[in-house]
């Protein structure tokens, strides 16, 4: 049978004027060794929300529906269109629609809805016409 491991053991043949604690790196040694800082746990953490809610909103349909996969294809396609027109090559939505077949209404109104949710816009939005109806009044409303 294995002898118990002490923690606070003492060796008979250690030196008495030694420092009986010596700090150890063990930060140092686990990014050596590739592992996990707390920083990166917090950015995985943070990165796994951000994907959960980005996948909440584009599956956010009945998915026995017979229309969910083009409903998802669509909000998958306006968001990315959103982030980064460039993966188009550079095309409006309008463009990118009539590449798809669909009418431009249905991406635009994909493309809107993921810019109030999720915060962002795109170079190809700053002439949207309903961009902050809810918050600002229109000149005609004023007079």
């Amino acid at each position: 049978m294995k002898p118990e491991f002490h923690e606070d053991f003492v060796s008979d043949h250690a030196d008495p004027t030694a420092e009986p604690y010596c700090d150890f790196d063990w930060d140092e040694l686990y990014t050596s060794l590739g592992e996990a800082t707390d920083e990166d746990m917090q950015l995985r953490v943070r990165l796994a929300l951000a994907f959960r809610r980005v996948f909440r909103w584009v599956l956010n349909t009945k998915l026995n529906n017979k229309n969910a996969a083009q409903y998802i294809g669509r909000r998958a396609i306006a968001l990315a269109w959103v982030m980064n027109p460039e993966l188009f090559e550079g095309k409006s939505i309008t463009e990118v629609a009539a590449t798809l077949g669909l009418p431009k209404q249905i991406l635009s109104k994909a493309s809107a809805a993921a810019s109030l949710k999720f915060g962002i816009q795109n170079r190809g939005q700053a002439h949207a016409w309903n961009r902050g109806l809810k918050t600002a009044k229109s000149p005609a409303s004023l007079a």
